[in-house]
């Protein structure tokens, strides 16, 4: 006010923004919302004093918060319509798994753990990853928030643990969770048992009922072993993996369908994916797995490898990069190859975060191959920036956890090491591909 009153009329145009416009009070144990108009009273150009307005907007305010919560409605049902009920209740059941296990850290951590920390950590940027594959937006922004918070937490050594806070966060997440929940069973009315049943290969059993005849086949060799692997055994056990397994390429064709949207937000053309997949299917029971940690891979492939269509065409490139995924049985383990044509990666700066991180010295000459695969370290990325889909330096990490927890494992082969005749910096990206490791339980073969 002191800045205004008795002051040029223009203080008022600077300074009229600082001025309280609404603010809620109590009458009589009800709440009330009043708007304040301000308006100058001006002597010549003197601003001699102000005149207030009061309007009572409370009706005004709940028609708009009913509104607000109607669009928000609105726009969870036109998420939720272009997600089949089946993707929907796996999406839900392993996003409500990953925020139990979140609470638990919570409440056995009551002071500060940097375990803990990594964990949670971990979790909230698979199910924002999740939420991306699906367009979920409204739950993906605020995981993304509650993200951030550990994020500071695992940057800054000293930063406070306010478990209270953190269990609140995470309540937070659970609501956003539930909201699309109760618009999923109550206002669709969809659920586990509405829709078609059949599996999509059109097999006329319903997942109960091949399980009930996969146990009774279990049961049978196992108190006669003399039956395994008999002729007559052999094409109904055939038709129960078909039954119970996806192909490679459905299993991804959710997150791949997402690829286009997260490369235009990075100024980048979709990209184009090729699966060679030789008639593997992935089992139901391993689908979450494999959705887990392709949502990672994947979408670090577009932020982290293929570049953006100014750099590609400088470079000679199609302007569209390519994502190769290619699947061959081993001995013991399912390998899955995942390679693209972006620019590689770059170990100079993640021999330099082995220093940071005191995997190495300044003076140590580790390999291309063991600097490469530092990235599989928390917290290390070789992101300048943090964004909503990556640069927390938490993804890859996340990938090796995951599969480690399931017997399987991931490396990074280089296909151009010359590690031998360069010091590091003198050429910095290098082309590589993944190796995944899947155990063999996992699969099964198409007949």
């Amino acid at each position: 006010m002191s800045c205004i009153i008795g002051e040029d009329e223009v203080n008022y145009s600077f300074n009229a923004h600082l001025l309280i416009d609404e603010y809620e009070v109590d009458f009589n144990s009800k709440s009330k919302f009043l708007a304040l108009d301000w308006n100058p009273v001006l002597v010549g150009n003197v601003t001699s004093k102000l005149m207030l307005s009061v309007r009572d907007v409370t009706l005004l305010k709940k028609m708009e918060n009913e509104a607000r919560s109607k669009k928000r409605e609105l726009d969870i049902i036109s998420q939720l319509l272009n997600v089949a009920d089946k993707k929907y209740l796996a999406f839900a059941d392993s996003a409500k798994r990953f925020t139990a296990e979140n609470y638990k850290q919570l409440e056995i951590n009551e002071q500060r753990s940097q375990a803990a920390i990594a964990l949670i950590f971990r979790n909230l940027h698979t199910i924002k990853g999740n939420c991306r594959t699906f367009g979920f937006d409204y739950l993906s922004d605020v995981v993304h928030d509650v993200e951030s918070v550990y994020s500071a937490l695992k940057t800054k050594p000293d930063a406070h643990w306010d478990r209270d806070k953190l269990l609140r966060d995470l309540a937070h997440v659970e609501n956003i969770l539930q909201e699309y929940d109760d618009v999923y069973y109550k206002v669709l009315g969809r659920g586990e048992n509405g829709g078609d049943q059949r599996e999509p290969n059109n097999f006329l059993a319903d997942k109960k009922t091949i399980e009930i005849i996969q146990n009774s086949i279990d049961t049978a060799n196992q108190r006669y072993p003399e039956l395994q692997n008999t002729q007559p055994l052999l094409p109904i056990q055939s038709l129960l993996d078909c039954a119970m397994s996806h192909p490679l390429s459905e299993v991804l064709s959710d997150i791949i369908t997402s690829l286009p949207t997260i490369a235009l937000e990075l100024d980048k053309e979709a990209p184009k994916i090729i699966i060679m997949d030789n008639q593997i299917r992935i089992k139901f029971s391993a689908a979450e797995l494999v959705t887990n940690i392709f949502s990672h891979i994947l979408r670090n492939s577009v932020d982290h490898g293929i570049e953006t269509t100014e750099v590609r065409l400088q470079a000679g490139k199609p302007i569209s990069g390519t994502i190769e995924i290619h699947a061959l049985p081993q001995q013991e383990h399912l390998h899955i190859y995942v390679k693209d044509d972006g620019q590689g990666i770059n170990v100079d700066k993640l021999f330099k975060k082995g220093i940071e991180i005191g995997q190495w010295q300044a003076e140590d000459k580790p390999s291309y191959s063991d600097i490469a695969n530092i990235i599989f370290a928390s917290g290390v990325s070789t992101k300048e920036t943090i964004t909503s889909i990556s640069g927390r330096g938490v993804g890859m990490d996340a990938v090796k956890e995951f599969l480690l927890a399931q017997n399987g494992n991931i490396f990074i082969r280089l296909l151009n090491d010359n590690s031998n005749d360069q010091n590091i910096g003198q050429a910095a990206m290098v082309p590589f591909e993944l190796v995944i490791e899947l155990p063999k339980n996992m699969i099964t073969l198409s007949a």
